[in-house]
């Protein structure tokens, strides 16, 4: 059988257009066999999983198909007792 286990920390992230919605993901602290980790929960890390997500919208990325989109918020959640451990909100006059 399979192992489960309890996912410990979830981003959520809200993009621009509003129209769309990413579902929540898990935050990998550490690697996960051949999934990297993402490190800890920080601002600063969290700001870098951003741009590489934001990134990947761009033509030639993984998720060009999804349209011209751009997370404008996200934040990482403790799920244990739901505390938010790093937020980030795109710059006022961010140019894309």
């Amino acid at each position: 059988m399979g192992r489960s286990r309890a996912i410990k920390y979830v981003v959520s992230a809200k993009c621009s257009p509003a129209t769309a919605a990413l579902t929540q993901m898990e935050w990998r602290v550490t690697r996960d066999g051949n999934i990297p980790g993402d490190g800890k929960p920080t601002e600063a890390n969290l700001a870098k999983w951003v741009a590489g997500y934001n990134a990947s919208f761009q033509t030639g990325g993984v998720n060009q198909h999804a349209g011209p989109l751009t997370i404008v918020s996200a934040k990482i959640v403790r799920q244990a007792d739901y505390r938010i451990m790093a937020e980030y909100v795109v710059p006022m006059f961010q140019v894309v």
